[in-house]
């Protein structure tokens, strides 16, 4: 893809500063709700147990306060009044798994979309689209091959598939700048559009999603059709199209309704296409 001539401006030095000092607030109000009290018999002076909410709350806050350690992580939940000592985090860390984590975050987004949404108005891509509910990008990533250090890894060849751990799906919010959703997905060679119906539950009507080739497919641009949602795709090469209207057409442009495919497989909706020819690239 080549460079646009506009370009979106920087965020706000003080916008982006109350989005932290907001997220800081969240963190310690959730982190101060799920306390647990001290045990039975202990008396009020007792020190509390360290509670996941507490574990995961004070990684992300030292994470947004450029702690590089965990034992820099320990001594901040030290401060807050955990007798524990620095194994306890390690012990933790490793035994916890992710569920929690998970459900903080999808607390996080929550409360940042419900905050944020107000202001949708001040920021200066609002006026993007403005006919969407949302505007929301749809993509996948493979995650880096992990290293053959283990004995049971060595077998493997460099690049070999056993090596991915998977890959990660996510839906960002192009109007207001946060993840809407993002889950890992063990096999890294599924097809993304297997996943793709998940990561749109809840999103409304009328919002605009914007993908990319790995998506394309008849069946799928249909159901989204079906669904009452806006869509933004680049057309896959060699893909066959009958011209049904024209709304422009010069030498280098071209605007207008078509039909996907060909008799034996075609799509069931009329789709808008636009091409533009840049030197000799269309």
């Amino acid at each position: 893809m080549h460079a646009t001539t506009t370009q979106a401006g920087l965020t706000n030095p003080s916008f982006a500063q109350s989005v932290e000092t907001y997220l800081r607030r969240m963190l310690e109000r959730i982190a101060q709700e799920q306390r647990e009290p001290a045990e039975p018999g202990k008396g009020p002076g007792a020190p509390q147990k360290l509670p996941s909410a507490a574990l995961w709350t004070g990684l992300l806050l030292c994470v947004l306060s450029g702690v590089r350690s965990w034992r820099g992580v320990w001594r901040y939940l030290v401060w807050q009044g955990y007798a524990i000592c620095d194994e306890t985090v390690y012990d933790r860390l490793e035994e916890e798994g992710t569920v929690a984590l998970e459900r903080l975050f999808a607390q996080i987004s929550q409360m940042l979309l419900a905050w944020l949404s107000p202001l949708v108005a001040e920021l200066c891509w609002a006026p993007l689209a403005p006919f969407a509910t949302a505007v929301v990008a749809l993509d996948e990533t493979t995650l880096d091959p992990v290293a053959r250090t283990l004995p049971s890894l060595r077998h493997f060849k460099k690049g070999a598939v056993e090596l991915l751990p998977g890959k990660l799906a996510g839906l960002f919010d192009v109007r207001l700048q946060v993840w809407r959703r993002i889950d890992y997905l063990p096999n890294a060679l599924q097809n993304s559009k297997v996943h793709a119906r998940a990561m749109l539950e809840g999103l409304a009507q009328g919002s605009l999603v914007l993908f990319d080739l790995g998506y394309f497919g008849f069946e799928w641009l249909d159901e989204l059709t079906l669904r009452k949602m806006w869509w933004v795709s680049r057309l896959r090469e060699k893909t066959s199209y009958t011209i049904i209207h024209t709304y422009y057409q010069s030498e280098d442009v071209f605007d207008g309704l078509v039909m996907l495919g060909t008799r034996q497989a075609r799509a069931r909706y009329a789709v808008r296409l636009v091409r533009w020819r840049v030197g000799v690239i269309w």
